[in-house]
């Protein structure tokens, strides 16, 4: 099975850090992609999210929700912001950069995923 990773960093307990997806930007997601060959999860939670979002993350290695999603698996970890540099985004990475409400990523093509991460994590409350 193939794998993915997203980075999940809270802005206080009602936003997380979101970028849409290249081809459609009211679509919002956890920053994250494909793992590349011999390429440990961490680092592709590191990767991933410099490259879409220009924040170089620190990743609770130990504090991960994990669950199948189409073709993938796919691990989400919390993180935390450490610092930022523009310079990282890839060209080809072009969507949009934002913190967002929780219930802006039910609603997004990974819906049933992030339900059950965010739920995992307690993020949605009772």
């Amino acid at each position: 099975m193939k794998t993915a990773v997203c980075s999940l960093i809270m802005n206080g307990g009602t936003t997380v850090l979101c970028v849409t997806r290249k081809d459609d930007k009211s679509d919002w997601g956890l920053p994250g992609g494909k793992s590349d060959d011999n390429e440990s999860p961490v680092d592709t939670a590191v990767r991933e999210t410099a490259e879409e979002t220009g924040y170089i993350v620190d990743v609770d290695e130990q504090d991960f929700f994990e669950d199948t999603c189409g073709d993938f698996l796919v691990r989400t970890y919390k993180c935390s912001i450490i610092s930022q540099d523009s310079t990282l985004i890839k060209k080809d990475e072009t969507g949009l950069v934002d913190f967002r409400p929780i219930g802006d990523l039910l609603a997004s093509s990974f819906g049933e995923y992030n339900l059950k991460c965010f739920a995992y994590f307690k993020l949605l409350g009772n």
